[in-house]
């Protein structure tokens, strides 16, 4: 997964670059890192999957949800749970069966209540 967001003060490159470095040479699903120098932000790439005080955000790149506003969680053997208070939507969908990495059955319905939504 190529770690294509956020940004970096031209002094700070090379923790940008280290950080890209995490994408192509380990197996990472999503990761964020934010460098602060005497009260300033420097550096603030991310990529991947996103998440907030334990919840998952909308990551485009990773498990795009209902749109930028949502947020929800995932778990093994598919199950999902996410909202969104711009549509004003919830849902969960839990599965008896495991499949495991690449289980696209959550993606699916994700993708459906957002076509529904329009």
């Amino acid at each position: 997964m190529q770690q294509d967001q956020g940004w970096a003060d031209d002094r700070y490159g090379a923790v940008a670059d280290a950080f890209a470095g995490d994408f192509t040479d380990f197996p990472e699903l999503g990761a964020a890192v934010t460098v602060f120098v005497d009260g300033g932000k420097v550096v603030e790439p991310w990529g991947g999957a996103q998440s907030g005080s334990g919840l998952l955000l909308d990551s485009p790149a990773f498990r795009p949800l209902l749109g930028p506003r949502g947020f929800g969680n995932d778990g093994a053997g598919g199950r999902f749970a996410c909202g969104d208070d711009e549509f004003g939507v919830g849902f969960g969908y839990v599965a008896n069966r495991m499949i495991g990495h690449g289980d696209a059955r959550a993606d699916r319905l994700i993708e459906a209540v957002r076509g529904c939504l329009g």
